[in-house]
C-alpha cells in the first residue's frame, strides 16, 4: 500500500480508531476509584488516541515489538470500530422517550443581565469559559412532565427539580449559580433531588449556604455524593448539606412525607463511596424514588423497586456532535444513558446533563436544570 492510499485508509478509519479508544475510557472510568488512579486512565487513553500514526505505520518504527505485523490486525480493528460507531448512532437516533413522558420546553436562563457579567470567573478556566460558541455560561432550566397512573392522586401537580453536577470549582462563579437557582425557585418546587458531584475542591465547601441553602425550608430536599464529593472530605461536605436541610440517602434509604404520602428514597453513590441501601422491613407498597449518581446503577435501582430514578455524572458529554451525539461519555454503557429520560425494566429514568463541569467547555449541550411535574392521567366521564 502506498503512502497516500495508506493515509487515506487512516483518515476513513480514525473514527474507528477514536471509537475504539474511547469506549475503553468510558467502560473504565465507570469503574475506577480513587482519583490518581481515574487521573492516570484518562492520560493514557489520550496517549493511545494520539498515537494513530504508530498503528497506521508500523513499519516506520522497527523498535515496537510488534513490528511491521500490527499494523492490519489493527486496522481491521478500527474498520469493525468504525462499524460499531455507525450502528451505534443509528440505534441512538431511533430511540424514543417513554409514552409518560410529555416535553413542555426549555427556559433559556440570562444569569449574566442580572450579575452585569458573564459570570466566567478568573484564570484559565475563565478564558475557556468566554471562547466563541461556548455554552458553559448559558443554562437552561428544561421542563416536562410525567403522565401516569402510578402516582398518589397527593401528588398530580408535584413539582421536582433535579439537579447535578454542579462542580463548584470558580467557573461559573458563585453569584452565577445564586441566580441560576433563583431562577429555578420562581417556579416553587415541591422537591428537590441533588444527585452529586457538588463541589472540585475544598475551597468551595462554603459556596453552598449561598447557593443550595437558599431554597424556602418548606422545599423537601434529597441528595447524594459523587465521585469527585468523595475526593474533597466528603464527611465535612455531608455534615455542611445535612444543616442545610439535606436528607442524604447514600447507601441508605430515607422514608419522608411528601404530600402527606410516604415515599421511600434510596441513593447510591458507587463504584466510588458506600454500599447498597438496607431495606429494613421493605414495604413493596410503598413508593419508591432513587438516587444514583452515575446511570450504570439504574438496574439496581429498577430491581429495589424504585418507579423513579435520578441521575448524572455524565453531563450529557458536554460536547455534542451533530447526528452523532456525545463523544466522551463516562458510563460502562457508553452513549446509551446520555441524556433525558429513559425506560429501565418498569422504572423511568431521569439522566441530568448538569449544570457545571470540571472543564468549562459545552458546547450544543447547555448548563441545565431539570424541573419534572407529575401528572395523573385524567379521567373522563361519559
Amino acid at each position: 500500500m502506498n503512502s497516500f492510499l495508506s493515509i487515506l485508509v487512516g483518515v476513513a478509519l480514525l473514527p474507528g480508531h477514536a471509537t475504539l479508544v474511547i469506549a475503553s475510557h468510558n467502560w473504565w472510568y465507570g469503574r475506577l476509584i480513587g482519583r490518581r488512579i481515574t487521573d492516570f486512565v484518562q492520560i493514557l487513553h489520550l496517549v493511545f488516541l494520539l498515537l494513530f500514526p504508530v498503528y497506521l505505520f508500523p513499519r516506520q518504527w522497527p523498535f515496537l515489538p510488534w513490528g511491521m505485523y500490527w499494523g492490519p490486525f489493527y486496522l481491521a480493528a478500527a474498520f469493525l470500530g468504525l462499524v460499531m460507531l455507525v450502528w451505534t448512532t443509528i440505534l441512538r437516533n431511533l430511540r424514543r422517550e417513554p409514552p409518560e413522558i410529555v416535553r413542555k420546553g426549555i427556559e433559556i436562563l440570562t444569569p449574566s443581565g442580572q450579575l452585569g457579567y458573564p459570570g466566567q470567573g478568573i484564570g484559565l478556566r475563565g478564558l475557556l469559559a468566554k471562547l466563541p460558541g461556548n455554552e458553559v455560561l448559558l443554562p437552561v432550566i428544561e421542563f416536562s412532565e410525567i403522565h401516569s397512573a402510578i402516582f398518589p392522586s397527593e401528588w398530580d401537580g408535584l413539582k421536582i427539580i433535579h439537579l447535578s453536577d454542579l462542580h463548584f470549582r470558580g467557573t461559573p462563579t458563585r453569584e452565577w449559580f445564586q441566580v441560576v437557582l433563583k431562577d429555578c425557585a420562581r417556579h416553587e418546587p415541591d422537591l428537590i433531588v441533588l444527585t452529586g458531584d457538588i463541589v472540585d475542591g475544598l475551597d468551595f465547601h462554603h459556596w453552598i449556604g449561598g447557593t443550595l441553602g437558599r431554597f424556602s425550608k418548606k422545599i423537601h430536599r434529597v441528595g447524594i455524593l459523587g465521585n469527585h464529593d468523595t475526593w474533597y472530605e466528603p464527611r465535612q461536605l455531608l455534615k455542611i448539606l445535612q444543616a442545610h436541610d439535606y436528607q442524604m440517602v447514600g447507601g441508605r434509604e430515607k422514608v419522608m412525607l411528601l404530600k402527606g404520602v410516604p415515599v421511600r428514597f434510596v441513593g447510591s453513590e458507587r463504584p466510588w463511596r458506600g454500599g447498597v441501601p438496607d431495606f429494613h422491613g421493605d414495604h413493596p407498597e410503598m413508593f419508591t424514588i432513587a438516587l444514583c449518581h452515575s446511570p450504570d446503577e439504574a438496574s439496581w435501582a429498577a430491581n429495589s423497586g424504585a418507579k423513579l430514578i435520578f441521575a448524572g455524572h455524565v453531563h450529557g458529554g458536554q460536547v455534542r456532535m451533530p447526528f452523532v451525539g456525545p463523544i466522551i461519555m463516562p458510563s460502562r454503557h457508553g452513549r446509551h444513558f446520555d441524556k433525558g429520560w429513559f425506560r429501565v425494566g418498569d422504572s423511568l429514568m431521569h439522566v441530568s446533563s448538569g449544570l457545571g463541569g470540571s472543564q468549562p467547555i459545552r458546547w450544543r449541550c447547555p448548563p441545565e436544570v431539570s424541573l419534572i411535574t407529575l401528572r395523573l392521567p385524567k379521567i373522563i366521564e361519559e
